[in-house]
């Protein structure tokens, strides 16, 4: 990515956030956390006729950069992605990933995640060490 096209700017959400969506040249804001955020947030955008899209509620985020550790990135990605069958606040919804290593990064999670597939089964069967749920 060109430098400038994706900033993490570690501060305090209420000051750096409001100044960030306040500046005029801002067009889109994409807000990833709770419903109080996203009112405020949204009310700001909304007067600078910024689009604004809100992912509230649990939306947990992983990048996959270009120089990543990709064992170690599918190891985490599939544990966020199935931990508790998927039943829980902070599973992985969105996984963005460098171009230059998605082909590698998308055949290694398919092949985790068909490896956790043929766990899954009766808890009475002792080779199965993820039981079904009921959704």
């Amino acid at each position: 990515m060109p430098d400038g096209v994706f900033n993490i700017l570690p501060r305090y959400g209420a000051s750096t956030g409001k100044a960030l969506v306040s500046y005029l040249l801002i067009k889109k804001v994409d807000v990833i956390g709770g419903t109080p955020l996203g009112r405020a947030i949204g009310a700001v955008a909304r007067g600078n006729l910024a689009k604004f899209i809100a992912e509230l509620g649990g939306k947990a985020l992983v990048i996959v950069t270009s120089n990543a550790n990709l064992d170690l990135a599918v190891n985490r990605v599939a544990f966020a992605s199935f931990v508790a069958s998927g039943q829980i606040y902070i599973v992985a919804t969105r996984i963005i990933v460098y171009y230059l290593v998605i082909d590698l990064f998308v055949e290694k999670i398919a092949t985790k995640a068909e490896s956790i597939s043929r766990r899954i089964g009766a808890p009475t069967n002792l080779e199965s060490t993820i039981g079904p749920i009921i959704l």
